[in-house]
């Protein structure tokens, strides 16, 4: 449960680039923004700069899409109100979004948060785009998204495709794999690292961790 104060309504994520780690040797986003890729905004009386269209929603589905088993509906919502709003103005068009999404290699990493958006509330997404998106999605991505939308948000257990469904071709599964056998996270010592394959070893024995996300739910 997360709780806000009422006089205190603002949390702040702090990152050195739009950028994630997914696993060893796969990292993806936007790097730092440029000047271009940035607009005035006003907050509290002060001037700032804020991510302009089409960063903006490929950043915002990059973050949503990253956290996907513990998917939050706000994030849902957030999208929509931002495409909403921002292909109405005209502010955002989805070549443009598309165009960045092929540039910088990102549209298998937005995919989840954009397909389950789409899926709630139809028409939230502009048809070309749909199509390039799900081109982009490994199967095991497609099996995981039909998995969170059947069982409302939540995953139950972590499955192999969950753990796997970024990677693409025999490298990065190699890099994966290598991945949940050694963690590349330099914060971990020996021991967290052997404390996590203890915990995964007695999850493996209860058969809580399945081999893939079962075929559940549907691809529209």
């Amino acid at each position: 449960m997360e709780l806000d104060h009422a006089d205190n309504p603002w949390s702040l994520d702090l990152h050195v680039a739009l950028e994630r780690w997914y696993f060893r040797g796969l990292q993806a986003g936007y790097g730092h923004p440029t000047d271009d890729q940035l607009a005035p905004w006003t907050f509290d009386g002060r001037p700032v700069r804020v991510l302009a269209q089409p960063l903006l929603t490929a950043f915002l589905a990059l973050h949503a899409s990253y956290g996907l088993r513990d998917f939050r509906p706000l994030r849902a919502v957030e999208l929509v109100l931002v495409l909403r709003r921002d292909t109405a103005d005209g502010s955002l068009r989805w070549d443009a979004l598309a165009e960045l999404l092929d540039r910088t290699g990102t549209a298998r990493f937005v995919y989840p948060a954009m397909e389950l958006t789409e899926r709630w509330i139809p028409g939230t997404l502009g048809p070309d785009l749909r199509r390039q998106l799900d081109r982009a999605a490994t199967p095991r991505m497609r099996r995981v998204v039909n998995q969170v939308e059947a069982d409302g948000l939540r995953l139950g257990h972590r499955s192999l495709d969950e753990k796997l469904m970024w990677a693409r071709g025999a490298t990065e599964l190699l890099g994966n794999l290598s991945e949940l056998v050694w963690s590349a996270d330099d914060a971990m010592s020996a021991g967290d690292q052997l404390r996590v394959h203890l915990r995964r070893a007695r999850m493996l024995v209860g058969q809580r961790v399945g081999v893939r996300a079962g075929g559940r739910g549907r691809r529209p």
